[in-house]
């Protein structure tokens, strides 16, 4: 047996086809189609991004403006790095319905002569906790690399 969109169980039978009857217009089934997938797309992301049961915290500009000068600890992998967050500023972007928070961005400091590639880490601030964050690096000054994170 197979999926169409899967979604919709498919033994290969026209039959057991979803209705592609002339009865329903292909706009409305492709709407509903889509809808489902959004939907179970949802559902798989939810269970994802919120291991264990814990609720996954919308950080915002406010979380990080009172923390500028301090460090942060950075997992890398094989072991843990101070960031120093040296900015923290709103984005200039308009306000779009749905949005859970408005767009900013930090600058962090790296002291180190390797330079990491962009990818999503482990941080770890005592006054906000754990969280994902995607840093790209986008400067190299004489005592280490400047790393920017963009939230939107």
């Amino acid at each position: 047996m197979g999926w169409i969109l899967g979604m919709f169980p498919y033994n290969g039978d026209v039959t057991d086809a979803p209705d592609w009857s002339v009865r329903r217009s292909t706009r409305v089934y492709f709407r509903h189609a889509t809808q489902a997938i959004v939907a179970k797309a949802s559902m798989r992301h939810s269970r994802l991004a919120e291991p264990r049961g814990v609720a996954v915290q919308i950080l915002t500009l406010e979380h990080f403006a009172s923390r500028l000068h301090e460090t942060f600890t950075v997992d890398l992998g094989h072991g843990k790095s101070p960031f120093v967050l040296i900015e923290a500023k709103p984005l200039a972007a308009p306000a779009l319905r749905g949005m859970l928070r408005a767009p900013f961005s930090l600058l962090f400091h790296h002291v180190s002569p390797v330079l990491f590639p962009q990818r999503i880490y482990q941080m770890e601030s005592p006054g906000i906790g754990d969280f994902g964050v995607f840093l790209v690096p986008v400067a190299r000054n004489q005592d280490g690399f400047l790393y920017q994170a963009v939230f939107n």
